[in-house]
């Protein structure tokens, strides 16, 4: 299984999708289920590996939902891993028939569970344009900047969440305190899950029930791993807003810590998806509830 994981992250971090596909009326690039098809073939063969997908009709009151299941099997042996995705069937959508509506659905949920499946981001080859002027412009001191996962020895590169870029150094040094090691994202989540739910919109404009049923995974999938990589808003040590916000802290703030007693990870500020709890209150309600400092995840596997 080891190995076979193995070849699975280095795909993972070979493969790169375009978005191959311009949205007219948006104006807009996106990726469809078959730019990643295209992209994912010769990586298969290369690491000897076969990908299936395949649907199922689900239904949920009187809304039809298409379950679409990624499988990436190993030709060695018998391991597998999936990953499943949903899209809402349109009741009706102008211009196409029940089979053409049915047929949308089917690709919205197969895109967001390959998609899921290879961890399938926005980065750029080193050979684009993009690329360079990226790294042409940015300071030496970060283009001399190189983390390695010490589980697989994968790069650890920079993380678009949906919102925000998190930086690697910071990703690097998260890892490092929670697990007491650096690890990619992907050996980290061997080590510990965390799970996140969004509600789905009725209706939304501009969008159809498929990319509605998408919006909703992208929402929860993002509060999975801020949870999972405690992801907020500390800024680096050597950053102006860092320097401002600690010279004008009071001197009994910048002194508090408040470290978890059973994995020994720092406790931060945590944004509920509506208000920022502080580091402080949420040690208080821990020692009160189960007699000691917790961070969120071991007082989880308290309950």
């Amino acid at each position: 299984m080891a190995d076979f994981l193995k070849r699975v992250s280095e795909l993972q971090m070979e493969l790169k999708a375009p978005k191959g596909q311009m949205n007219k009326f948006g104006g807009y690039r996106y990726r469809s289920c078959e730019d990643i098809l295209e992209a994912v073939k010769p990586l298969l063969h290369k690491h000897g590996m076969v990908l299936t997908v395949s649907d199922d009709l689900m239904q949920f009151d009187t809304r039809y939902y298409i379950f679409a299941t990624a499988t990436l099997r190993d030709t060695e042996s018998s391991e597998f891993i999936t990953n499943s995705a949903y899209a809402r069937e349109a009741e009706t959508k102008k211009g196409m028939d029940e089979s053409q509506i049915t047929g949308t659905a089917s690709s919205y949920a197969r895109k967001y569970a390959l998609n899921g499946l290879f961890c399938i981001d926005d980065t750029k080859d080193a050979d684009t344009d993009e690329y360079t002027a990226r790294t042409q412009n940015a300071p030496a001191e970060k283009k001399a900047s190189f983390y390695a996962c010490v589980d697989c020895g994968a790069s650890i590169e920079d993380y678009f969440n949906g919102k925000d870029t998190i930086p690697a150094a910071a990703l690097a040094k998260r890892s490092k305190e929670r697990y007491g090691s650096v690890l990619c994202i992907q050996c980290a989540k061997k080590k510990i899950t965390n799970s996140a739910y969004a509600r789905e919109a009725e209706t939304k404009k501009g969008m159809d029930e498929s990319q509605i049923t998408g919006t909703a995974s992208s929402y929860a999938r993002k509060y999975a791993l801020n949870g999972l990589f405690c992801i907020d808003d500390t800024k680096d040590a050597d950053t102006d807003e860092y320097t401002a916000r600690t010279q004008n802290a009071p001197a009994e703030k910048k002194a508090s810590f408040y470290a978890c007693v059973d994995c020994g990870a720092s406790i931060e500020d945590y944004f509920n998806g509506k208000d920022t709890i502080p580091a402080a209150a949420l040690a208080k309600r821990s020692k009160e509830r189960y007699g000691s400092v917790l961070c969120i995840q071991c007082a989880k596997k308290k309950k």
